[in-house]
């Protein structure tokens, strides 16, 4: 599974203050931070662990309500191992929520979504004794999070990286499994209100399949996006469910080698974006990768890239057609720690990078998902950064 990283601070206008601290008392954020509004900022999010904090998916309830989780890295006295990481914002700070550790290894969560306050799903992988991944599904139900047993595909791993809710008895997460072996293989599994079950799903390359994540647009229009792996290198790979199976839909693949979707948001059946990367001239050369599907094909829409460095989009979000968001990272072609959070923006007609700050003294950044508060104009983004004595949370808002 991989690891990655957010952040964010707070802003609102002096003309709707008044308003805002009465809806949300919102009272402390709006006070220190509306002079920022129409810009991210950073705002500080705990990192308890001794290095290698991230977090990696964010769900948004309310303006005072909202959560992200990931991992963090800590201590057992032998060895550093990874634990699960779920923070809460309740309208003035980030503070952590204590959450399970069923694995004796490594346990992280990938993706976060909410049906309401007190039914929060979490979705991750955790490592057991044998040193094997198994898929790892938390849920909050208001007052403390629980492990809810999860189904294992495969021989030797499995986990999950995304996870969509239509409803509190329909809910779906992706990710991938491991068989004979070495080969991946996409794993869909769905939450009927009673139990998680394993949902057959394509796998079209011999190399190996993933789905990194997923969004639901209704219960018979659900999509998951990730990649394929054949003997020539790897394609995007998209998948579609109907209400009955889950579906390959072609998807373009412009890259030389390597193709990934790391991200999917909708806005509706007609008009669903994705995000990813791809290599244009091997390795070095990294570009982002934005495709659309308009309701009968999936095309590729040109997007922004850095100049001479790696450029990666990992999450994406939509507000309108008109408003959509995209986060990830620019790294230099070199080993060289100097990765920088990307901001990517559509306006309806064109793609474009937004200024996103950089913590000071940080040596390298990485925006992994960003989210919009219900009702509002106002947006987080989650990733990490690294800095002197290991990696910390990365945690940046807009308004």
């Amino acid at each position: 599974m991989k690891h990655f990283k957010m952040a964010i601070f707070f802003c609102v206008l002096i003309t709707v203050l008044v308003t805002l601290v009465i809806r949300t008392g919102w009272v402390g954020a709006a006070l220190a931070s509306r002079s920022s509004c129409g810009s991210w900022s950073i705002v500080s999010s705990p990192s308890p662990g001794v290095g290698n904090d991230n977090l990696m998916s964010v769900a948004t309830i309310s303006a005072s309500d909202d959560w992200a989780v990931g991992s963090d890295l800590i201590s057992n006295g032998t060895s550093n191992v990874y634990q699960t990481l779920t923070e809460h914002w309740d309208g003035s700070h980030w503070g952590i929520v204590s959450s399970p550790d069923p694995g004796s290894g490594d346990n992280q969560l990938n993706g976060v979504a909410a049906v309401s306050s007190n039914n929060v799903w979490a979705v991750g992988a955790d490592m057991n004794s044998s040193l094997n991944d198994q898929t790892l599904v938390e849920r909050w139900d208001g007052s403390k999070w629980s492990v809810v047993p999860s189904p294992n595909a495969g021989q030797t791993g499995a986990g999950f990286d995304g996870i969509a809710i239509v409803s509190s008895n329909d809910i779906w997460a992706v990710g991938t499994y491991l068989a004979n072996g070495s080969t991946n293989y996409t794993l869909t599994e769905h939450w009927d209100g009673t139990k998680w079950s394993i949902i057959s799903s394509p796998n079209p390359q011999p190399g190996g399949n993933y789905l990194n994540k997923v969004v639901a647009i209704s219960s018979n229009n659900v999509w998951a996006v990730g990649g394929s792996f054949n003997s020539t290198g790897a394609s995007t790979l998209i998948e579609h469910w109907n209400g009955s199976q889950w579906s390959v839909v072609s998807s373009p693949s412009p890259g030389l080698q390597y193709n990934d979707l790391t991200g999917v948001t909708a806005i509706s059946a007609n008009d669903i974006w994705a995000v990813g990367n791809y290599y244009s001239k091997g390795r070095s050369s990294t570009r982002t990768l934005v495709e659309h599907w308009d309701g009968s094909a999936w095309s590729v829409v040109s997007s922004p890239n850095v100049v001479s460095v790696k450029n990666y989009l990992w999450g994406i979000t939509a507000a309108s057609a008109s408003n959509i968001w995209a986060v990830g990272y620019t790294s230099p072609p070199s080993s060289t720690f100097k990765a920088r959070t990307l901001i990517e923006h559509w306006d309806g007609m064109k793609w474009s990078i937004v200024p996103s700050p950089n913590p000071a003294g940080s040596s390298n950044n990485s925006l992994a998902a960003v989210a919009q508060v219900p009702h509002t104009q106002q947006f987080w983004a989650m990733g990490d950064n690294l800095q002197t004595g290991g990696g910390k949370t990365l945690t940046e808002f807009y308004c």
